[in-house]
């Protein structure tokens, strides 16, 4: 996939879960604040290796200057779960 793809992958997942309310969450959206992110333009994509996800995030916080929301994104072939669980936590 094209990086083009996956964000606008991304995007469509928003539209069709993030930003619509469900009935399991008081009829919220699970995100109540996606869709103005989005809208507006104020979401920045970054690639990033699984190996260097933690670096990724912190080069670019920064981002987070302009944007509202920064969503780094990696191949999926390339992380073992365990490992991206445990740089996340």
């Amino acid at each position: 996939m094209t990086q083009d793809q996956i964000i606008e992958q991304l995007l469509k997942w928003m539209q069709d879960f993030v930003e619509v309310p469900h009935p399991g969450l008081g009829n919220w959206s699970p995100c109540p604040y996606a869709r103005q992110a989005r809208v507006n333009n104020r979401i920045e994509f970054v690639e990033s290796r699984a190996n260097e996800l933690v670096n990724a995030v912190e080069q670019n916080l920064h981002i987070l200057d302009t944007k509202d929301v920064m969503i780094v994104w990696f191949d999926h072939h390339d992380v073992d779960p365990a490992a991206l669980s445990e740089s996340v936590r």
